[in-house]
């Protein structure tokens, strides 16, 4: 049994990345609001709206879960606030191998300027502020991975940690 959770901010790209690796490595993968969403039954942004609280335990949870399983090598990609809230990082560092997929800024900025995706935590203001705030977490993963070029590159890097893992 191996996991390999990918975080980072939103709009770095850790579930295109993390079905990218999946599929090089021939593991399985899971995205983590996927999993929330099919649990509850409601979209991230219908869960956010009631009470984020609710929804953190209920990522929580369904985090905890997806480490138990025992039968098979799994990505994992995560929420940007995953690691950052409760004991999350900490059981995600001792569960797992961590990869923090960095982005400047400026990468950033264009990715969520064209996402097509719902990000509720965009609605509370300064996306920097939150950015700043998450960062030091971040930072604690046990790789850090520079993912401002290609997918391709991202895949590779994060592919050459986990086979010199073996």
């Amino acid at each position: 049994m191996r996991k390999v959770v990918v975080i980072g901010f939103m709009g770095s790209g850790k579930t295109t990345v993390g079905k990218a690796v999946a599929e090089a490595l021939g593991w399985q993968f899971c995205d983590l609001d996927e999993a929330i969403v099919t649990r509850s039954q409601q979209s991230i942004s219908a869960l956010f709206a009631q009470d984020e609280a609710t929804f953190r335990a209920i990522e929580h949870e369904v985090m905890v879960d997806l480490l138990a399983i025992k039968t098979s090598e799994m990505v994992i990609a995560t929420g940007g606030g995953t690691p950052c809230y409760a004991d999350m990082m900490t059981i995600l560092l001792e569960q797992s191998t961590v990869i923090y997929l960095d982005c400047d800024e400026t990468t950033l900025a264009q990715r969520l300027k064209t996402a097509t995706v719902e990000r509720p935590m965009l609605q509370q203001g300064d996306w920097h502020e939150l950015l700043n705030k998450r960062a030091a977490i971040y930072r604690c993963a046990h790789h850090v991975v520079n993912n401002n070029d290609t997918v391709a590159d991202a895949v590779n890097k994060i592919t050459a940690i986990i086979n010199n893992k073996k």
